[in-house]
């Protein structure tokens, strides 16, 4: 007689590293790069700021063509941050939670390099050097629902 197959044991989950574990979120980053800036998220459930940084030296639209445009669009989000680059009709769109993921495509190969917020104008410089570009940082399209975002996300820009 056949014994009868034992029942796989299911594979324990990773514990989650703890704040005290150096684990960084997309949450943590984006709250204190916004506390960085100056700005409060206090009595915000749900807070947002986006940057959107065109080439055209005039100002930058909310809306874009994928397939002619380039363009670098910053999302924070009280969960997550991510970020949009768009150059010669291909598309790179990463977001940080928990971890980096892509969101859609990675045209550009950029996962791996996807840097902490806190040192995303460096990683933006580098993006402009590689591909002989230059982001109109005067003519940055904002968009937040944080008090005195404006003034603070282009106070930021100008540093960039």
């Amino acid at each position: 007689m056949k014994k009868p197959a034992a029942k796989a044991r299911p594979k324990p989950r990773p514990k989650a590293k703890a704040a005290s574990e150096g684990a960084s979120t997309g949450a943590a980053e984006s709250a204190a790069w916004v506390a960085a800036r100056g700005l409060s998220t206090a009595g915000k459930a749900r807070w947002s700021a986006k940057i959107s940084l065109d080439v055209v030296d005039a100002p930058a639209s909310e809306v874009y063509t994928g397939t002619t445009a380039t363009r670098f669009q910053l999302e924070l989000y009280r969960d997550e941050w991510g970020f949009k680059f768009v150059y010669k009709g291909k598309t790179s769109h990463l977001r940080k939670t928990g971890e980096v993921f892509v969101n859609g495509h990675d045209e550009h190969k950029l996962v791996k390099q996807m840097p902490a917020l806190a040192e995303l104008g460096a990683f933006v410089r580098a993006l402009e050097t590689r591909h002989g570009i230059a982001f109109q940082r005067p003519h940055a399209h904002i968009r937040s629902n944080l008090a005195g975002a404006q003034a603070a996300l282009r106070e930021w820009l100008a540093t960039l």
